[in-house]
């Protein structure tokens, strides 16, 4: 399973059919005529846009996980101990960095989930080109 928030994989792997390992999936597919590979296409296109949907969710979520983190970090004030004894910019600086880094792991994992969609949908748009291609010829060939 990837490093991915809940739930996405299962998003994935269900718009897709199958299996989703390494960012990639099966895109092999065996047609017997012009009618199945249009058919074929126009499900390809329909997987497009549910992918593009769940990359939006995702993109969403991070807004949200830049928001909250952001607020956070604006809102870090030095504890009392350092405020008394001196290092309150210090101790400032280091809390936020901390959030900064804990907001950047977050944010990765949604990050590769949407890489992830990014490079099945280039799979699907030369998927989609391979049926083109494989219906201008049969369209000469008759």
């Amino acid at each position: 399973m990837q490093n991915w928030p809940a739930g996405y994989q299962k998003k994935i792997e269900d718009v897709m059919g199958a299996s989703v390992s390494g960012g990639r999936t099966d895109m092999s597919f065996d047609l017997a005529n012009e009618d199945e590979a249009k058919l074929l296409k126009k499900k390809f296109i329909l997987m497009q846009k549910q992918l593009r949907q769940v990359r939006k969710e995702a993109h969403t979520e991070m807004k949200a996980i830049r928001a909250n983190y952001g607020n956070q970090i604006n809102s870090v004030e030095a504890g009392l101990f350092s405020t008394v004894f001196g290092g309150a910019g210090r101790d400032r600086e280091n809390q936020r960095r901390k959030l900064r880094n804990q907001r950047d792991v977050e944010l990765s994992k949604y990050q590769n989930v949407k890489d992830t969609i990014d490079n099945i949908l280039l799979q699907i748009d030369s998927a989609k080109l391979q049926i083109e291609e494989l219906i201008l010829k049969s369209a000469f060939d008759e």
